[in-house]
């Protein structure tokens, strides 16, 4: 039997990088799991089940982790829905670093499910293999599960979403997108995905149906405590509790080295304005994969609060591209798209951001000039 090298070196890669994350996750220590954005949502799960009215006291927050997490080194709220607290709150039963092993292996098994998802709706042309291999390799999901993060849920919505395009099921896809919710920064996908739905009417009623339900939702879970929400996301976005504006990926970023906060954000949503006006003159809705593309780094760049392990996102575009573009194209692109990876000890987030945006020109470039092979239906 003639094995080809490569599918023995892409086994033994998968399985060398799927058993060091495993390993990484066993001998974690409480010192660790303490000091990532997982206490921050035990710390939701803990008051979502126990007095939900004050879910979005920051004070009452602080009494809650300050007694789960005596040695942690500093406070980190709990910034994210009911929804999420609650998702959580399973974990809330078995020992700390057991709990933080599940969430792992959860996510492992999230991610092997997404590959299938996207090998039957996105890149059909490029093997199951190739698409696990690259999981494997992709930083921001190892960031996101070491980090007790919801990244990869977040992936999960927007692979529905696509999916629910692709098969032509808008309505589905309006409904999906109200998901979004969980981390409303990624709200600003809704309208670019509106621009490139083919029964635009049909997937603003599934969204606006979704967003309606989960907030009342929301709403009832926490006794009240959820409008207060806003408040409390506009209270903490600051160094003090981990949400420094200058050091995030998002070209928000980029313009609070130069700008006052509030300005900066102005300027960021000005930008995306300017950019959602010239995606409504240049997206075609006969080509899903490259304006879904152009969607979601879209979304990451003026996204204002984004981190390291929401790059899973990337991983879409990264997909569409590596099953439509020739050989030197391919290598362009996802060559441009991951070279932030290489600059994660930098202390410079926003150059993420600013690659991002080159993409989206460069993906631009190639639909004007008819050089995006290939279309969708």
């Amino acid at each position: 039997m003639n094995v080809k090298p490569f599918i023995v070196a892409r086994s033994i890669i998968i399985f060398s990088c799927l058993l060091s994350l495993l390993n990484i996750l066993t001998i974690v220590n409480r010192e660790f799991i303490i000091n990532t954005d997982y206490k921050s949502y035990l710390t939701g799960a803990e008051i979502i089940t126990t007095e939900p009215a004050k879910l979005y006291d920051l004070d009452h927050q602080y009494l809650v982790q300050e007694k789960a997490f005596p040695s942690s080194y500093r406070f980190l709220p709990f910034k994210s829905s009911p929804l999420m607290a609650y998702m959580y709150s399973p974990l809330l039963y078995p020992s700390l670093k057991t709990s933080f092993v599940l969430f792992g292996i959860f996510n492992l098994i999230l991610l092997l499910l997404l590959s299938l998802l996207v090998k039957k709706n996105i890149s059909d042309k490029v093997s199951l293999g190739t698409i696990v291999l690259f999981v494997a390799l992709f930083l921001p999901n190892y960031i996101s599960v070491l980090n007790g993060q919801n990244s990869i849920f977040l992936y999960l919505i927007f692979v529905l979403i696509y999916a629910m395009l692709n098969k032509k099921e808008t309505k589905y896809a309006g409904l999906a997108s109200g998901l979004l919710i969980i981390k409303p920064q990624y709200l600003l996908a809704v309208p670019l995905i509106h621009l490139i739905a083919r029964d635009r009417t049909n997937y603003l009623k599934g969204f606006l149906l979704s967003l309606t339900v989960l907030f009342i939702v929301s709403v009832v879970l926490s006794k009240g405590s959820y409008l207060h929400y806003p408040e409390l996301i506009l209270g903490t976005e600051t160094a003090e509790y981990g949400s420094d504006p200058k050091a995030m990926m998002s070209l928000n970023a980029l313009l609070s080295h130069f700008f006052e906060t509030k300005i900066a954000h102005v300027i960021n949503f000005l930008l995306y304005l300017v950019f959602l006006v010239y995606f409504f003159f240049v997206s075609g809705r006969n080509d899903l994969q490259l304006s879904f593309s152009v969607a979601v780094l879209l979304t990451l760049v003026f996204a204002v609060h984004v981190w390291d392990h929401d790059l899973v996102l990337l991983q879409l575009p990264l997909f569409i591209l590596l099953g439509r573009f020739d050989t030197v194209r391919t290598i362009l692109l996802v060559g441009l798209l991951m070279l932030p990876f290489l600059l994660l000890s930098i202390d410079a987030g926003y150059v993420f951001s600013v690659l991002m945006l080159a993409s989206v020109i460069l993906l631009f470039f190639f639909y004007k000039n008819k050089h995006f092979t290939g279309h969708h239906n």
